[in-house]
């Protein structure tokens, strides 16, 4: 599994800088969601006024850049998306623009593209991403999320604070009300925390409420266990692609143990990248 962050993306981005540069841009468009952050990023980087694909077709662009966009003639706009396989959401974006009778002369820029992608079908590329491949920005609705594990508290949750992990009544009153942090849109296929077999019952009740949708929750037996020690045991008992850990010290000490790429939340890193 290729995983690709913000930071891939921005250096991808700022290789072919000079290309973009080239073709004389003068409104940068992101195709709406993944072509959004892209587009901000090369927009910043060359000073250029932006907009997303419906505020572009509706005539109206930013021009945060101190630059005034005549939108009465005819411009040369970059659109713009994270990757490109076959090219469709290109195609839809270019159709929509087509019917909007809009006369523009349109350059389409994607950051990464795949084994599955026909280069003749798009004007720039920045780099090779072969799939099964997951970004960062689009982590919690894949559609290999139910082949992910992730980690409890810290991801799913908050952390419990030093006051309230006192192992035992605060401790649970926590669990009961734990405010949510990153909610997946498609069932995970493990859920694998280090609170204690005990707790299954409150952990079970907060999922559900929540929405959280899982193969398998599997909790701690042995509390003498380390928790990093004890979360890559379970990872190389199962089948997954990737598994998501709250504390970087796990993180790095999970990745260690397994050949699967593990993302951290708490400093948005991931470790064992391909």
């Amino acid at each position: 599994m290729n995983f690709r962050t913000y930071e891939d993306m921005n250096l991808s981005i700022v290789k072919v800088l000079d290309k973009i540069r080239a073709k004389e841009i003068d409104l940068v468009v992101g195709i709406p969601r993944s072509g959004i952050a892209p587009a901000a990023f090369i927009a910043l980087h060359l000073q250029l006024p932006y907009a997303d694909l419906q505020t572009y077709i509706n005539r109206k662009a930013s021009t945060t850049s101190g630059k005034t966009l005549d939108l009465n003639k005819k411009n040369r706009i970059l659109l713009v998306d994270d990757s490109i396989n076959t090219g469709s959401s290109f195609n839809k974006a270019l159709t929509q623009i087509k019917n909007s009778n809009i006369q523009d002369d349109i350059v389409t820029f994607a950051v990464w593209y795949s084994d599955k992608t026909d280069i003749n079908r798009i004007n720039l590329v920045a780099d090779f991403c072969a799939r099964p491949r997951v970004f960062q920005w689009n982590l919690w609705k894949h559609h290999k999320l139910g082949r992910f594990g992730t980690d409890m508290d810290g991801v799913l949750c908050r952390d419990p604070s030093k006051k309230e992990n006192d192992k035992g009544p605060k401790l649970l009153d926590f669990y009961h009300r734990a405010e949510p942090k990153f909610l997946p849109e498609r069932p995970v296929k493990f859920v694998i925390t280090s609170r204690l077999e005990k707790y299954r019952d409150v952990t079970s009740e907060w999922l559900k409420r929540h929405n959280v949708q899982y193969e398998k929750l599997i909790m701690k037996t042995d509390p003498n266990l380390k928790h990093g020690i004890y979360k890559a045991n379970v990872i190389n008992s199962n089948n997954m692609l990737l598994y998501i850990e709250s504390d970087p010290k796990q993180a790095k000490q999970i990745s260690e143990r397994v050949n699967i790429p593990i993302w951290c939340t708490d400093n948005q890193r991931i470790y064992g990248k391909d």
